[in-house]
C-alpha cells in the first residue's frame, strides 16, 4: 500500500487508528499489509504529521481567542514528548 501520497489528514487517521485500537506495531503492519520496519517508520511520519496539525490548532484557535499573532505563537509553542 503506498502512504506516499496520503493527505496529511488520512495521515492523522492513521496515526489515531494506531493510537486507538492497537498495542503491537506486528498487528498493525499485518492489518495494513506492510512489514513491520515499514509501519514502524509510518506511525513515526504520521505522528509527526499529527502533531504538527494539532500546533497548528490549537496556535490558530488562541490567536483567535487572544488577538496575539499566529505566528509568534507558531514558534512559541511546543511538544513535550515523554
Amino acid at each position: 500500500m503506498n502512504y506516499k501520497n496520503k493527505t496529511d489528514k488520512e495521515m492523522q487517521s492513521i496515526f489515531l487508528d494506531w493510537i486507538n485500537n492497537y498495542l503491537t506495531y506486528e498487528k498493525f503492519s499485518s492489518d495494513y499489509g506492510i512489514s513491520i520496519a515499514e509501519a514502524e517508520k509510518l506511525i513515526k511520519e504520521a505522528k509527526a504529521i499529527h502533531e504538527k496539525l494539532v500546533k497548528d490548532t490549537m496556535t490558530t484557535k488562541l490567536s483567535k481567542e487572544t488577538g496575539v499573532d499566529k505566528k509568534f505563537l507558531d514558534e512559541k509553542i511546543i511538544f513535550i514528548r515523554v
